[in-house]
């Protein structure tokens, strides 16, 4: 699950030039201090929702969306659809004892 601040952070990278930000200028101050943005992104590279960009010695330089970063909306919809579909059976047994409740208030009120 993504917070407001992360949500914040992959639109602020859908903004920039071919989705990368680049760590060796001025880091963005509106996610934080700097230790607050590296943990945001390896959070986010955890999720899959971005990547980092690193040189052949292995030093970080940039962080860029992944695909998944790309098109959230759409794996966040099919997340939302999984999971209906693993408790869909939950909502129905929700529905008929809420259903057998309102029906015991009516039978009990209208006793005299």
């Amino acid at each position: 699950m993504l917070d407001k601040t992360s949500k914040d952070f992959l639109a602020y990278l859908e903004k920039m030039p071919s989705h990368t930000m680049d760590w060796s200028g001025d880091l963005p101050t509106q996610f934080g201090s700097g230790d607050e943005l590296r943990a945001m992104v390896r959070y986010l590279n955890n999720l899959g929702y971005t990547e980092r960009v690193t040189s052949q010695y292995g030093a970080s330089l940039a962080v860029q969306l992944s695909h998944k970063g790309l098109k959230r909306k759409e794996f966040q919809r099919q997340e939302l659809l999984r999971y209906l579909e693993e408790k869909w059976i939950d909502f129905f047994s929700l529905l008929v004892s809420s259903a057998a409740l309102i029906i015991s208030i009516i039978a009990i009120a209208s006793k005299p």
